[in-house]
């Protein structure tokens, strides 16, 4: 919503861009996967770590760019003030351990009329890898007539 925090993501991913295409992937990934935010993911088992660098690094250093670029947040335009228009039942899943997409689920519950906000316990920015049992379970209940 804040045009400053917008510029500023926006200047952000542009950098992160730049620094993709110019040191390559592997280079990206080796920093990408020790960020904070997906700390949690270090406790996977090695089978299914080893699996994710895989897809990460089987990327194209452009074509991640070019995702930064043109659908990064800070070039996609807000619709915090549309999202009251969606009437329709939605369940937001995030891992308890993501306390930025926890603070956002807790403020989309009271925008959106027909909203819940289901945590995933000990899981973190990526609760359908961490979790992915009690993630399936949460959208099937969901699903359920």
């Amino acid at each position: 919503e804040d045009p400053c925090e917008r510029a500023r993501r926006q200047a952000a991913d542009e950098a992160l861009a730049d620094g993709i295409e110019r040191e390559g992937i592997e280079a990206f990934v080796d920093r990408w996967e020790q960020a904070p935010i997906f700390g949690t993911q270090r406790e996977l088992p090695p089978r299914v770590q080893d699996s994710l660098r895989a897809t990460r690094l089987s990327q194209r250093p452009v074509g991640l760019a070019n995702a930064l670029r043109g659908c990064g947040t800070g070039v996609m335009p807000s619709l915090w003030d549309r999202i009251r228009e969606l009437d329709r039942p939605v369940r937001l899943v995030v891992g308890e351990l993501d306390t930025d997409y926890v603070r956002i689920g807790r403020r989309l519950v009271e925008v959106l009329p027909r909203a819940d906000l289901c945590l995933v316990p000990g899981a973190g920015h990526a609760a359908h890898l961490e979790a992915p049992s009690a993630c399936a379970e949460l959208v099937a209940g969901h699903l359920a007539p």
